[in-house]
């Protein structure tokens, strides 16, 4: 919302001078077919298409952020695994010799 309060004077200067010029052209006869509400209307049909990219974006972007979640994932468990099967013959060592150790 105050992005739109900070572009309220600044779209009203720009339509002040829009009016200006087509009466300055009226003045010298020439016919204009474009007023402030197409103008109006055209900004409007951008300002929704630009929003329309940018939400497209974010998708997007959100998108990849859950693939590259995924995949680090993934590999963390890959690590995990390897880790626990490389370790595993010490760790069946270790408990024998517990176990050894506990009956004496």
């Amino acid at each position: 919302m105050g992005y739109a309060m900070n572009m309220k004077p600044l779209l009203d200067i720009a339509l002040v001078r829009f009016d200006q010029v087509g009466y300055q052209l009226d003045d010298f006869g020439i016919a204009s077919n474009i007023n402030r509400h197409q103008v109006i209307a055209y900004l409007m049909a951008e300002q929704k298409r630009l929003e329309g990219e940018v939400d497209s974006l974010k998708a997007r972007i959100d998108f990849r952020r859950v693939q590259v979640e995924r995949i680090v994932g993934s590999i963390e468990k890959t690590a995990r695994n390897g880790l626990d099967l490389a370790l595993w013959p010490a760790r069946f060592t270790l408990s024998t010799l517990k176990g050894i150790a506990g009956q004496s």
